[in-house]
């Protein structure tokens, strides 16, 4: 009895580690199949964009342009990298060619956003808007007050 005991938790440690086994495997064939899922985007190195064997596609862009540029690529998940002309020239900016329309969009709607008054002008604006609203939410209760006093007075006399 002791023996069968033992012989069945023997089967079944060998059952489980087979089990293991096959789910590791499967597990790593799902991921050689499906890296993207794994994938990181974003900012790269040229030599992690290269590996992914994909056509490149190379902008000139420059310095002042180049953070809120990365923000918006970062926004809209496209892989880049961004290198320094060694001439002195812009910023070359190298991206996949089937992420041409996100970098499209990111690059369209960065113009967009340099039609907007920067943030410290629009913070202004809502002060100054502010300022009038209270001084006119001021101007009635003050007439109200004054409505009020003249209504005592009437009931007075």
């Amino acid at each position: 009895m002791l023996a069968d005991q033992a012989v069945q938790i023997s089967v079944s440690a060998e059952q489980l580690t087979g089990e293991i086994v096959r789910a590791v495997l499967q597990r790593y064939i799902f991921r050689l199949r499906f890296p993207k899922e794994n994938a990181v985007h974003g900012e790269q190195s040229l030599e992690d964009l290269n590996a992914q064997n994909r056509e490149l596609k190379r902008e000139l862009i420059d310095q002042e342009n180049l953070e809120p540029i990365r923000r918006e690529l970062k926004r809209y998940a496209v892989d880049f990298h961004v290198m320094k002309d060694p001439d002195g020239g812009p910023y070359q900016l190298f991206f996949k060619a089937q992420d041409v329309e996100r970098v499209h969009e990111g690059l369209q709607r960065y113009v967009k956003d340099l039609g907007k008054p920067p943030m410290e002008e629009q913070v202004k604006d809502a002060a100054k808007e502010a300022d009038v609203r209270n001084a006119a939410h001021d101007a009635a209760k003050e007439v109200e007050q004054v409505m009020k006093k003249a209504v005592e007075k009437e009931a007075e006399l």
